[in-house]
């Protein structure tokens, strides 16, 4: 009997000494090099990081440092200087759901498809992270954004859907769309997969403000209040084609349009100082 309690103690210590030993291999450079080549082989992405930081003060969060995640079959790239892990209970029984990840000081590259990903979580942050959609071969829309902070809660992607559904709030210092520049945007709202509700969004746009709440739905937007002061925008086209370019465009129904010193200018056309309030159903 002595021997076999022994024998039981020796092998607690064992089991003991060699979760110390895999505890703080992971947490040195080598092997968090080995363990992203370990995922990497396992997985449907290139995965790497330099190295893996866990306080015994702070046990249901890790940190993860330099990462690098890419599709081995896109161009999409998610890269962190620091991701943050935080664990629950329900990490026992869906290890792929986490309660928070927190991205800080990247960059997101998004490219036409983007690969399913097998992770989700109850909050999904952002914290100084810059993000890119590349042109792809039915599209040439570019869209640029620096120094995004903000979040989704929950974050469920889906194989259809990167990001699932779930409320959304985000700030964005400076980014462009397509040739035009923006700075201090700000968004909040809910996102489904059929449906996109924005409760607010501003941004200082074409050298003036744009601000606008609403919905897109069924390949329509229905806009409640827009709010338009000082925007200057310059165009190529002629009135014609800037029609024709609108009518290809989701249709748009807007409750309130409120114009504040409207500046245009295309060719064989201009619009200068334009002021107004419309209330109406027009879909343009």
């Amino acid at each position: 009997m002595r021997w076999l309690i022994k024998s039981l103690v020796s092998l607690i210590l064992i089991v003991i000494l060699f979760i110390i030993v895999i505890y703080a291999f992971l947490q040195t450079q080598w092997g968090a090099q080995k363990t992203s080549e370990w995922l990497t082989q396992y997985s449907d992405y290139d995965i790497r990081f330099s190295g893996i930081e866990h306080d015994l003060t702070q046990p249901e969060q890790i940190v993860v440092y330099d990462l690098s995640i890419n599709p081995k079959q896109d161009k999409t790239a998610v890269l962190a200087q620091s991701a943050q892990l935080r664990f629950n209970w329900q990490f026992f029984t869906m290890p792929s759901h986490l309660q928070k990840i927190t991205l800080e000081n990247g960059k997101i590259i998004l490219a036409n498809k983007i690969a399913p990903l097998p992770v989700s979580a109850d909050i999904l942050q952002f914290k100084n992270m810059q993000l890119d959609s590349m042109p792809t071969s039915s599209t040439t829309f570019t869209f640029s954004a620096n120094k995004i902070t903000g979040g989704i809660t929950p974050w469920k992607p889906t194989s259809t859907d990167p990001i699932g559904a779930g409320h959304f709030q985000f700030s964005i210092a400076d980014g462009m769309i397509g040739k035009n520049s923006f700075n201090n945007f700000i968004v909040a709202g809910e996102y489904q997969p059929n449906r996109i509700l924005i409760e607010k969004l501003a941004t200082q746009f074409l050298n003036g403000s744009l601000s606008l709440s609403g919905q897109y739905q069924d390949n329509q937007w229905q806009l409640n209040d827009v709010y338009l002061t000082g925007l200057r925008w310059q165009s190529t086209k002629t009135l014609e084609e800037l029609q024709q370019s609108l009518s290809q465009s989701p249709a748009m129904t807007i409750k309130q349009l409120n114009i504040v010193d409207f500046t245009a200018e295309g060719k064989q056309w201009a619009i200068s100082g334009f002021a107004g309030q419309f209330f109406s159903n027009c879909v343009e």
